[in-house]
């Protein structure tokens, strides 16, 4: 007869953490969908608009030129500060054929990403316009900047990826984010943009929307993309950097009409460090089959694109459009593109090529989608770069990788059908809230892979209820405080997440005298995204401390005469709030 298995779980608490990172002026459970470029097209949600403190913000509405149009009222607000804006004017501009009103910044306002609200008169009807996280305000342009890119979410299928993807990059605290197109499955599911937006409005950082063939409603028709984000293509200009975000439309190429554009931007920008995203890649997955990464042009530019044509490295639907391609391709060489940023085939690619001595990084990322090749693990890519144009290729790929040593992606799960399966590979709450309602609130974050990460946002939300001077932070740091309505804002400074580290910090006024304790205990319950899984035993275990909050929640299990620790453990973010830290953890059943 066999033996019986009994599994008796065991826990060892001690103290730390809950909760994203909420904006008193976004949605956490979900949105109210509106057209956010309706009528004012720029600046908006999905491509806000940089200016620095003192200088004039452009706003670009879709009104005709006989359009008597007001600016009554204009204010910047965040979570920290609000700036009162002062109308300069409004003119029709043949460039954008919009109706362009100019707002002073005021030399008091402060740095940030900021919502925009407007009363606007238009032929003497009042109206309110407001553009949430559409305005990105600077002291002065960045001398070196931090992209993260990502892409390929496709809700509403997507949406657990997409929505630690974008709890994630809060952290991370990049000078900006780049999503690559495929934000919905469908443009015309309501659901689809709801999901997207929910997680997109609480970015705290300025993220810009390109787009891909999935918001397209039939060749060469957008309408629903241009009534939520305006431009299919545009350009992010950043003192020194320029950006530029293409549009590979339905069928996954450029035409001429974009590409005579592109060349105009790219003569009239060379002093730029410029980038370029896309879509579609230029490049196809026959590098990667044949472990190639590197190509050193010599000669004829013409020659080497037929070369790569022949010999199937030029991706499917841009091969199938070679004078185009062909094009597109001398183009970013003759000017300097040297890093162009494409997604959509769900898997990374990374190919170099050098050029006249410079180097050329063409990578394509797998990004968030919900579905990928098997094995494939979901990911983005933070890359540094400096207003010379030097790029820190160490950051091109993930964890010292190199550029053949797939997968190269920071990766945000462990692959797709990989078992036992984890989302969310870097973890972190906070606990036992970060509503401002505490007297203390703790911070645990859990990196297990071999990437740095520098600068990463932190922040604390505590009650006003006793003294400032009451707080303290251990261990200690750099901070910047912040006293906002109920509550007292913490913000750390200079805060760097070792490679395979746990970093915690608490902040507290009140002595930690809460003794953790177990909550809930289940056995033979179904895994997030996996459900049930043939030959794991997935457990789920629940932990509350409402003092300084739950720090670590270690599970060991008795089999066969001996203690083991299960192969995975797996924090539950939707259920760690309000004080209680929860875990599924995967025990073999063989």
């Amino acid at each position: 007869m066999p033996r019986k298995r009994y599994f008796y779980p065991i826990l060892l608490l001690s103290v730390i953490l809950f909760a994203s990172l909420v904006h008193s002026y976004t949605y956490v459970e979900s949105v109210k969908i509106w057209y956010f470029a309706n009528e004012l097209v720029y600046p908006n949600p999905g491509i806000p608009e940089p200016a620095i403190i003192g200088d004039k913000l452009e706003l670009r509405f879709r009104y005709s030129e006989n359009t008597k149009l007001e600016i009554t009222k204009a204010i910047l607000y965040n979570e920290l500060f609000k700036c009162i804006l002062i109308p300069r004017g409004v003119e029709w501009s043949d460039k954008w054929s919009t109706l362009n009103a100019y707002l002073e910044i005021p030399k008091d306002c402060r740095e940030g990403l900021y919502s925009l609200e407007i009363e606007i008169k238009v032929n003497g009807t009042t109206k309110k316009i407001v553009q949430p996280n559409s305005v990105w305000l600077l002291k002065e342009w960045p001398k070196k900047i931090k992209l993260l890119f990502v892409a390929d979410t496709k809700t509403p299928a997507g949406e657990p990826y997409w929505k630690t993807m974008a709890r994630l990059a809060n952290v991370l605290n990049p000078t900006l984010m780049i999503f690559g197109g495929d934000e919905v499955d469908r443009p015309t599911y309501a659901s689809a943009w709801r999901k997207f937006l929910t997680w997109w409005l609480q970015l705290r950082i300025p993220a810009y929307a390109g787009i891909g063939n999935h918001e397209y409603d039939a060749p060469g028709i957008a309408k629903i993309w241009g009534k939520f984000f305006g431009y299919r293509n545009y350009t992010i200009s950043l003192g020194k950097f320029l950006i530029i975000l293409l549009d590979t439309g339905m069928e996954g190429w450029i035409p001429n009409d974009q590409l005579d554009w592109l060349e105009n931007t790219l003569k009239s920008n060379t002093d730029k460090v410029k980038i370029v995203y896309m879509h579609h890649p230029l490049f196809s997955l026959r590098w990667k089959t044949e472990r190639k990464w590197y190509f050193k042009i010599e000669g004829d530019l013409d020659k080497v694109f037929n070369y790569f044509l022949s010999r199937g490295y030029i991706y499917g639907s841009m091969a199938d459009h070679p004078k185009e391609t062909s094009r597109l391709f001398k183009l970013l060489l003759k000017y300097g593109v040297h890093l162009v940023l494409s997604g959509h085939i769900h898997q990374d690619l990374n190919v170099v090529l050098e050029y006249r001595g410079e180097k050329y990084y063409f990578i394509t990322i797998t990004g968030v989608p919900y579905d990928v090749p098997d094995k494939v693990p979901r990911g983005f890519r933070l890359i540094e770069i400096y207003e010379n144009g030097t790029i820190v290729e160490d950051t091109l790929t993930c964890c010292g990788k190199g550029f053949a040593d797939y997968p190269t992606d920071i990766p945000i799960d462990v692959g797709e059908k990989v078992i036992p399966y984890k989302l969310g590979v870097i973890e972190f709450y906070y606990t036992p809230s970060n509503d401002g309602t505490r007297k203390a609130v703790s911070f645990r974050l859990y990196n297990p892979i071999n990437q740095v990460f520098r600068d990463v946002y932190i922040a604390f939300r505590v009650s006003k209820e006793v003294p400032l001077e009451r707080y303290s932070i251990t261990p200690k740091a750099y901070y910047e405080v912040y006293e906002l309505g109920n509550y007292y804002l913490f913000i750390l400074k200079n805060i760097t997440i070792p490679p395979n580290s746990v970093v915690k910090y608490t902040i507290y006024a009140t002595e930690d005298k809460e003794k953790p304790r177990i909550e809930e205990v289940v056995l033979d319950v179904p895994a997030p995204v996996v459900g049930k899984v043939k030959d794991y035993v997935i457990g789920y275990i629940k932990a509350y401390d409402d003092g300084w909050g739950v720090d670590e929640v270690v599970i060991k299990y008795f089999v066969n005469g001996e203690w083991r620790t299960p192969v995975l453990v797996d924090l539950d973010e939707d259920s760690t709030a309000n004080g209680y830290v929860a875990y599924y953890f995967w025990i073999p059943s063989k």
